[in-house]
């Protein structure tokens, strides 16, 4: 499947390849024509992406989304995530198998290199084109991977595979605070709402985790709010204040409030409640 983007007069390239090729290989080839729309302040990176998973997902039907990233995006991913200040969930990059409620993606080339696929390329016979505008240093991306990542690899030896296991190791270390949170979480969780009585609000690490985890569908999610959001929930639930600030209060989907430090209970559905001290253990 080849997505038209309708943004780069290079497109007619791409898709004449994609005939060829699937033409050679007996191949049916499907090619939607996307409608990309760029508001205020978005990047037309991140849109056209959304709108091309999209569209590609409509076509599953039950089955897998198959995708060709490699490690090397995995790798330029790192860079760009550090630039956000991101934590280990974002720092561990894309994962081979992904089942979330889009669907499942799978990537079987995520632990090859950009080299080593084009080498294969080449023995097998697959001819392959050079998209152009990989070389616009005005995306962010490829200025990481033409400014950043050449100098890196110049450099330092194995430069990118030390990033890509960086990136192994953040997820493993994601995945033990999750299930970490996960428990503290299950304790304190009464319904839609989480009752701060049962958890050590002066433990700031396992308390951002389990926010996280609280605002993010319940536990189930693997999305992650603003750091900013989660510090300041923290530290509402640490002080027995409530979070009135707007941008934390949408950012948690909910406020924090109570008359004492372990006295608060989060509502993920933004209602504020305060328990007092002779609360029942369902309160």
């Amino acid at each position: 499947m080849h997505c038209v983007h309708g943004l780069d007069k290079e497109d007619p390239l791409w898709l004449n390849h994609c005939r060829r090729l699937c033409a050679a290989l007996q191949v049916r080839l499907y090619t939607p024509r996307l409608n990309i729309i760029v508001g205020p302040r978005q990047s037309p990176e991140e849109c056209s992406r959304l709108a091309r998973h999209g569209t590609l997902f409509s076509y599953v039907h039950g089955g897998a989304l198959v995708l060709g990233h490699q490690a090397d995006d995995q790798a330029e991913g790192l860079l760009l995530a550090l630039r956000r200040g991101a934590g280990p969930l974002g720092l561990s990059g894309m994962r081979a198998r992904c089942d979330d409620a889009r669907g499942l993606t799978v990537r079987p080339l995520l632990e090859l290199y950009r080299e080593e696929i084009e080498q294969m390329e080449t023995a097998l016979g697959f001819p392959f084109v050079h998209d152009p505008s990989n070389d616009s240093l005005l995306f962010d991306r490829n200025f990481v991977r033409h400014e950043i990542m050449a100098r890196l690899k110049a450099r330092f030896a194995g430069m990118e595979r030390a990033m890509v296991r960086s990136a192994e190791l953040c997820a493993d270390e994601h995945e033990l605070a999750r299930r970490c949170a996960g428990v503290a979480l299950k304790k304190a969780q009464c319904g839609p709402r989480l009752n701060l009585s049962r958890l050590d609000v002066t433990d700031t690490a396992l308390m951002r985790a389990v926010l996280r985890l609280f605002v993010t569908g319940q536990g189930g999610a693997d999305a992650t709010p603003d750091a900013h959001d989660a510090h300041d929930a923290n530290d509402a639930a640490n002080a027995g204040n409530a979070v009135n600030d707007a941008d934390a209060e949408s950012g948690i989907a909910g406020k924090i409030a109570g008359t004492g430090a372990v006295t608060g209970v989060v509502t993920g559905t933004g209602a504020v409640t305060g328990v007092g001290a002779g609360a029942g253990p369902d309160a």
